[in-house]
């Protein structure tokens, strides 16, 4: 899982895809809406839309060789939300066998 949030960002694997969540409550206790985008390099993978401050999409990873790959996760803003940015890498290893 690829979590990019205020608190910084985690990532973990499943084989074969990965998912990316976001979620983030404001100061006044409501959370946020609006949407994250998820992008490598350039390239939008998915987008979130939030609900309820909660939103997520999966990711086939069979696209992206071994290593680490870099995604960036973009929050549009929204009432009592600045917009943010965060990066996280996700480190794909070879599926045994290959």
């Amino acid at each position: 899982m690829l979590a990019l949030g205020a608190g910084g960002c985690t990532s973990s694997g499943s084989p074969g895809t990965s998912a990316a969540s976001h979620a983030a409550v404001g100061a006044s206790g409501r959370p946020a809406s609006g949407t994250v985008v998820v992008k490598r390099g350039n390239k939008v993978i998915c987008v979130i839309k939030l609900k309820a401050g909660k939103g997520s999409c999966t990711v086939s990873t069979k696209n992206y060789p071994p290593g680490t790959v870099t995604f960036t996760g973009s929050y549009t803003g929204g009432p009592g939300f600045k917009p943010s940015k965060a990066t996280a890498n996700l480190k794909l290893s070879a599926a045994a066998g290959s």
